[in-house]
């Protein structure tokens, strides 16, 4: 059983032994210690989808879902944006942007994702885009909250 279908089923995951490239990816992806002392983005990623699994069985089966794919998936974006800032040091700018549309794909081919209400996709979506929000909500202006709204950016 894959990552993503054992999310949605709400069983653990195993990224060590994921296949599926947008996850297999998140293996020795370097994360700067001082913000992500668990290790790579696969552990990391582990880490956040137990969290998030914890947190789910209090909400209705679909939020329950969501929430336990975007744990899984909110850094998907990270292997494709992630580059050296100094020694033992990296950043992924826009690894969010890139997760979201990495979340778009992966809705739109894996067979147990397809079978599921467009409310988990959108939220996962929304989840995955603006997971890294939290740390700049005091900066964040109407305009940027009003786009963020949007499930794909209204301008390319």
């Amino acid at each position: 059983m894959d990552a993503i279908e054992s999310a949605v089923r709400g069983t653990g995951v195993d990224l060590a032994l994921e296949s599926r490239p947008e996850l297999a990816q998140l293996r020795g992806c370097p994360q700067t210690p001082a913000f992500h002392a668990e290790g790579d983005v696969a552990e990391h990623s582990r880490w956040v989808y137990d969290l998030t699994a914890e947190h789910a069985e209090r909400m209705g089966t679909s939020g329950a879902v969501a929430l336990r794919l975007a744990g899984l998936l909110h850094d998907v974006g990270k292997p494709a944006t992630t580059r050296p800032e100094g020694p033992g040091r990296w950043w992924a700018r826009g690894h969010d942007l890139e997760g979201a549309e990495l979340v778009s794909t992966l809705f739109a081919s894996h067979p147990v994702l397809l079978e599921l209400p467009l409310g988990v996709y959108v939220s996962v979506h929304a989840l995955v885009r603006a997971h890294m929000w939290t740390y700049a909500g005091e900066r964040i202006a109407a305009g940027a909250a009003l786009r963020l709204t949007h499930v794909t950016d209204p301008w390319p």
